[in-house]
């Protein structure tokens, strides 16, 4: 249990941390422009690349996104022979001395180095030796997780939240950079619009599209996407505080009967690592291993929980392996955070039942928030940041009730 010195509990305090921080971020925004606009003029040269490592749900996040970049590259490439450019690296709080290695590492190497984590990792990473060109302030709270409980651990993290803000932000603004210098990156569009997999088939392999773009004011992209999420959260803070509440109290429910909880993690940002690693209080057990597959242990059985924390469907369908029939038949509560635009009767909202819980994320379709003047779609997801402040405003409120022991 956390200790009562919050003069918020639960939901209403990892909500009002997010939005203190996504205000933090805008402050930060001239700082960003101008690490940005560096990259960017190495990006330009021909054979420079941009890469991502660190934490597994940030790479996630990053590689493969709606309203990201199609030449992001994996981090097994960043250190191949002959490969140059720029890598954006989120050290992991639990690992941190081989993720500070491997950035030490790669400046020697002549990589461009940019560093992503709240104040003490950017203290600990210049003890450690590490010289990044540029470090970029992710405002989590100050010890990494938000409630303290009685025996002085902190749980519910903060960093992975605090991190795809920066993240975004910062990455529009290597985008804006871009097309001040003539070019514009080829950016993905979520496979949910139509003829959005043609256009990936279209585009892909491109660093640049060949069009000159709209050259793009300094600050212009990353305030724009700020102002959004914002928006977003604000959304779901206003319309969803009811269905985090419920879904809170049937898991300690559940639990008091003895019951298990777990958690399906069907999204980017969360299916890497996130349950389980730092300041996870170990509420939700996750029972995915990886996008559609269970992992082997022991079956799920009449009144467990599962939290499918996913995109815009349902799990069922044959790559789901008749996840969600195999639960409801078994007896299980299902919980599901999904946005709400997909109305297919099979797969979408309306295929949820009556005595399951619903939470909107409260982003629409496209999963976009800028509207570049002169470009084809929107840039930069919102859905990632959404995912972590459902799962984690569901623990928070649990953390603040009444659980049994």
């Amino acid at each position: 249990m956390p200790s009562a010195d919050w003069a918020e509990a639960g939901a209403d305090r990892y909500l009002s941390w997010l939005t203190s921080a996504i205000a933090a971020t805008a402050t930060d925004v001239p700082e960003l422009v101008s690490s940005a606009q560096i990259a960017a003029e190495r990006y330009r040269i021909d054979g420079e690349e941009i890469g991502i490592f660190g934490d597994r749900g940030l790479v996630s996040e990053a590689y493969g996104r709606s309203g990201g970049m199609m030449r992001m590259r994996d981090p097994i490439l960043l250190t191949a022979p002959g490969w140059s450019g720029i890598c954006l690296g989120f050290p992991r709080e639990d690992k941190l001395a081989d993720d500070f290695a491997l950035a030490r590492a790669l400046v020697r190497e002549g990589r461009h180095l940019i560093l992503f984590g709240r104040p003490a990792i950017g203290a600990a990473a210049a003890a450690a030796g590490v010289r990044p060109h540029a470090f970029v302030t992710c405002h989590a709270s100050a010890q990494g997780g938000l409630f303290e409980a009685a025996g002085g651990d902190w749980l519910v993290p903060t960093f992975p939240a605090a991190a795809i803000v920066a993240l975004w932000a910062w990455l529009g603004e290597f985008v804006g950079a871009c097309t001040r210098l003539g070019q514009m990156p080829v950016m993905y569009q979520s496979y949910d619009v139509p003829g959005a997999i043609e256009r990936w088939e279209r585009l892909r392999g491109l660093k640049f599209h060949a069009q000159p773009p709209v050259p793009i004011a300094p600050g212009w992209i990353a305030n724009c996407y700020l102002a959004e999420l914002g928006a977003v959260v604000e959304r779901f803070r206003a319309a969803e505080r009811q269905r985090v509440r419920q879904a809170a109290a049937a898991a300690i429910e559940a639990k008091r009967q003895s019951h298990r909880l777990y958690a399906f993690a069907h999204n980017h940002t969360l299916l890497r690592g996130r349950l389980g690693g730092p300041f996870d209080p170990g509420t939700f057990r996750q029972i995915n291993r990886d996008w559609f597959r269970l992992k082997r242990f022991q079956p799920v059985g009449r009144g467990d929980i599962v939290f499918c924390v996913g995109y815009s469907k349902i799990y069922s369908g044959s790559r789901f392996r008749g996840f969600t029939s195999a639960m409801r038949a078994r007896g299980v509560r299902l919980i599901w955070s999904l946005a709400s635009y997909d109305r297919d009767p099979a797969q979408g909202i309306p295929a949820i039942r009556s005595d399951e819980i619903f939470i909107d994320q409260q982003w629409r379709l496209g999963d976009a928030a800028v509207v570049c003047p002169g470009y084809d779609v929107p840039i930069l997801p919102t859905s990632g940041v959404m995912a972590e402040a459902v799962l984690w405003s569901v623990v928070s409120d649990i953390l603040a009730g009444p659980m049994p022991a």
